[in-house]
């Protein structure tokens, strides 16, 4: 199947109208129908309750409307305020509840988490090495910016894989444009006692790159791993 049938079944079944959000976020957004309409499909289990996303934008659109149509708690957190702003004003010109939260890279603007996730979308950071050039928001906006208390291992995409690793042990990991994070992805899967050679590489398009890798926990895995063959 290619985009477009993955698009139209996402739109068929769960509602969600890719052009439609696109437009809402001002911007083409970095996912597609196949991976949109393998988290729907997921996100339809009764095995998932709990879902969150790190890093946000066309995907936290499409989240916050099918965790509203499948009654899954979504959370999504992004470091970089600007593109938080963006996806919050997304989310409510389509009227939908859901809004990201801006870390700003400070640990204390981490909610701590009390439940595990059974699925999370992992597309950028919620710490990240920076300048108060990059992270500036606003015109006038006086913000400085302090590596200094950061664990290594907290830095950069997939940081917070490890920052919230008591809550993913048995939680769905899907990395996003795996290309550029596969030795990191592979310590990240190793960290929560997986097998990195059990990692899925879902490209079910054909797509030369930015498609992504899957690892799946021991509970569940092969109600999982049949929705994830089913899709791709």
């Amino acid at each position: 199947m290619d985009e477009t049938g993955y698009s139209t079944k996402l739109k068929d079944e769960y509602g969600v109208d890719l052009g439609l959000m696109r437009r809402a976020l001002g911007n083409g957004g970095g996912v597609h129908g196949y991976n949109m309409y393998l988290c729907a499909r997921l996100m339809s289990l009764t095995q998932v309750t709990d879902l969150i996303e790190f890093g946000s934008g066309l995907s936290s659109l499409v989240f916050g409307h099918l965790g509203a149509r499948t009654s899954t708690n979504v959370v999504s957190m992004e470091d970089w305020p600007k593109w938080a702003d963006i996806a919050n004003a997304g989310l409510e010109k389509l009227g939908l509840e859901h809004r990201v939260i801006s870390t700003r890279c400070d640990p204390d603007r981490c909610p701590k988490f009390d439940k595990d996730f059974q699925l999370v979308f992992i597309d950028g950071n919620i710490f990240h090495s920076g300048t108060a050039k990059d992270f500036a928001n606003r015109p006038g906006e006086e913000w400085v910016y302090s590596p200094d208390w950061v664990i290594p291992k907290f830095d950069g995409r997939g940081g917070a894989c490890y920052y919230y690793e008591n809550n993913l042990k048995n939680a769905v990991l899907i990395f996003d444009d795996y290309e550029a994070l596969t030795p990191d992805i592979q310590l990240i899967v190793s960290n929560l006692g997986r097998n990195p050679d059990e990692i899925i590489r879902f490209n079910p398009t054909g797509r030369a790159h930015n498609h992504q890798a899957i690892s799946l926990p021991e509970q569940d895995k092969e109600i999982y791993r049949q929705v994830v063959e089913g899709v791709g």
